[in-house]
């Protein structure tokens, strides 16, 4: 087998295409075996291009990689397939990804990347814009023609042009194979938006831990069952679920992890197991004087501040009529038995108008897998409010959940491998004095992250609840560069469906 990849600009994509023939990208060159397509040695490639031309991939440019095979002949040597097998492979290739590919580089069909083949997040991808998954070329299709070329580069350009744009604004991030390896600790991002907005950019915040194939989710937010599912990972794999806190933005899809994931049984197919322990904050006691003073109403005034329990309770009781029914008609389960909920008892005092006092981390968790530990967070008024510390044999994931500045995070999150941290951006932006108070009472500025990285000693910031309130979508790049202020380490501005695998 043969690889060939090629590196070309959006309007050289189309042009060429356009004339029929194989795009001159900056590399195109023929590899010794599959996986070798960026062979560097002088010999030229089929098309007449020499491998030792390849440079950097600028960010403008997509990356396609696709393969070729035909039988050996009577000695042994490949058959060169021809331009026009080279150039329909190419095309369909590029077509099929480009619609797909995400602001970030990455197409977000695309699966979590063992370790063994992730690359570091800071080096460039062959991904900008395009997938680079293999596509076999065995010969030409029957109907192969100039107007086939026309018609998919017609398709082609306008999807090209508007994703490597985006593309450009964001840092490359690798690709995404299959599966998720079963082996080893592995961080998926399901979702990055931070607030209850809603956003075509990026899914409700929301971040499996996968340890050794035993999946640990943190924050159900917009999304988050359908990127589950898309991520690769099994119903059947879910050990817990973590809450944060009780806003709406982290919760929105809490109930339909059990609601659609523990629809069917477990034998006709992938389900929850069986009761999920749930854990998360209890009732806060109490709500908060209304901004400025003056009168806010109150919604469900015979329980305004329900913990994670009556969540479920309540939850349960509105699709109480589906369940009854499917019950009967379909013997599915009771789908408030399927979640175990345990409301986290705190070992300090502390409550709605005292939310975070100092205090020591404390366990919530542990089994043969996972360590959770866990500690109080400032969010304005919110309480409780609780971040996570997962430790495993493979190191170990702080979550800062949604948080203002507190020495409570910096302690729990001493020197882990990763720090998942929310964050904010308000430069540019004039909004109402309203949200200007709940936001920085709230939440950490992008600008000044760094330094809680730098105090907490992690060797990895990964920027996840991600709100600019003066762009959207925002430029990760400026990101990235605001979150290394004052940060010795490294630094990702997560995407929907990012993995990060603990060495």
């Amino acid at each position: 087998m043969r690889c060939y990849m090629s590196l070309v600009s959006p309007k050289r994509l189309v042009l060429t295409a356009l004339a029929g023939r194989a795009p001159a990208g900056a590399c195109l060159g023929a590899g010794s075996r599959a996986g070798n397509a960026n062979d560097s040695s002088s010999r030229s490639g089929p098309l007449g291009h020499r491998t030792s031309a390849c440079r950097p991939m600028e960010r403008s440019e997509c990356a396609v990689r696709f393969c070729w095979t035909g039988r050996p002949d009577s000695q042994g040597r490949e058959p060169q397939p021809s331009r026009r097998a080279i150039m329909l492979r190419w095309m369909d290739s590029a077509r099929r990804s480009a619609p797909r590919a995400g602001l970030d580089g990455t197409v977000p069909g695309d699966r979590a990347e063992p370790a063994d083949q992730r690359r570091e997040a800071s080096a460039p991808s062959v991904s900008s814009c395009c997938s680079t998954e293999d596509a076999v070329v065995g010969s030409s299709r029957p109907g192969s023609s100039r107007r086939r070329l026309l018609v998919a580069a017609g398709a082609l350009g306008a999807t090209a042009l508007t994703s490597c744009a985006n593309a450009a604004e964001s840092p490359a991030v690798s690709p995404k194979p299959s599966s998720i390896p079963r082996r080893g600790a592995h961080l998926v991002l399901l979702g990055t938006h931070g607030g209850p907005q809603t956003s075509r950019d990026r899914a409700g915040v929301s971040s499996a831990l996968v340890v050794d194939g035993a999946v640990y989710l943190i924050d159900v937010g917009r999304k988050a069952v359908s990127q589950y599912v898309e991520a690769g990972l099994a119903w059947a794999d879910l050990q817990s679920v973590f809450v944060t806190h009780m806003h709406a933005d982290h919760v929105t899809e809490l109930f339909q992890v059990f609601l659609l994931g523990g629809f069917q049984p477990p034998k006709q197919g992938d389900s929850l197991a069986g009761p999920i322990p749930v854990y998360g904050p209890g009732a806060a006691g109490g709500l908060p004087s209304p901004f400025g003073g003056g009168h806010s109403q109150t919604t469900h005034q015979d329980d305004p501040t329900p913990g994670l329990s009556k969540f479920f309770d309540y939850a349960n009781a509105a699709f109480a009529y589906s369940t009854n029914v499917f019950m009967r008609d379909s013997g599915t389960r009771n789908l408030r038995d399927l979640a175990d909920v345990h409301e986290i008892k705190l070992p300090v005092k502390a409550s709605f108008e005292q939310t975070a006092p100092s205090m020591r981390p404390f366990t919530v968790m542990e089994d043969d897998r996972v360590r959770v530990t866990a500690v109080l967070v400032p969010h304005g008024p919110v309480f409780p409010a609780f971040a996570y510390r997962f430790d495993t044999d493979y190191g170990s994931v702080t979550f800062s959940g949604d948080t203002t500045y507190h020495s409570n995070l910096t302690s729990l999150a001493h020197r882990s491998d990763v720090l998942v941290h929310e964050a904010i951006n308000v430069q540019g932006w004039a909004g109402s004095p309203a949200v200007a108070d709940h936001l920085l009472k709230s939440h950490v500025e992008v600008q000044h992250v760094g330094a809680v990285a730098q105090r907490a000693d992690v060797e990895r910031l990964v920027l996840s609840h991600i709100g600019d309130m003066a762009r959207e979508p925002l430029s990760a790049s400026k990101w990235k560069r605001w979150a290394q202020r004052g940060y010795g380490g490294k630094v990702l501005v997560g995407s929907d469906m990012d993995v990060i695998s603990l060495r």
